[in-house]
């Protein structure tokens, strides 16, 4: 009797459940520390924005909260919070419904892009984005809206 067909069930059974265990992300300081970690189809990337830290909070907020009451076919969900003096967290997530693979979905949704935002000096900020593939598009959005420029809308 082979072997061969028991190690292949046995293979497959545990992969099944690792996969299993797996979770998303729970918060924005998790998602960093995946897409830090290498996670697949991920990217960091990181620029200083000849503004001041105020005013480029401002435009996330205002501009985030255009595009979205524009597109009422959103599903994505934008959140700023400060951090402390002069930091600040922007991320976006996609509400999904948990299955048997995802039970423990973070409230809020899937994390697709997390930003950490830093006054660098008083008319310089720092934006450091991390993403996964489906928030490439609002990498770009996001830099165009820290060196004011408001006409871009496209956020997934």
């Amino acid at each position: 009797m082979s072997l061969k067909p028991l190690v292949l069930t046995l293979t497959g059974l545990l992969v099944l459940t690792i996969s299993a265990c797996s979770r998303p992300p729970q918060d924005s300081a998790d998602f960093i520390a995946s897409i830090q970690e290498g996670a697949a189809h991920s990217s960091e990337q990181s620029q200083i924005v000849d503004q001041n830290f105020e005013t480029v909070i401002s435009a996330i907020i205002t501009n985030s909260n255009n595009c979205l009451t524009k597109d009422s076919k959103s599903i994505i969900t934008p959140s700023i919070y400060l951090t402390g003096k002069n930091k600040a967290t922007f991320s976006l997530q996609i509400p999904i419904e948990a299955d048997h693979f995802w039970q423990m979905i973070p409230k809020g949704g899937i994390y697709v892009l997390v930003a950490t935002i830093s006054a660098v000096t008083q008319q310089k900020t720092k934006l450091t984005i991390y993403t996964e593939k489906s928030g490439r598009p609002a990498m770009k959005t996001l830099m165009d809206w820290s060196h004011n420029k408001a006409n871009s809308c496209s956020l997934y």
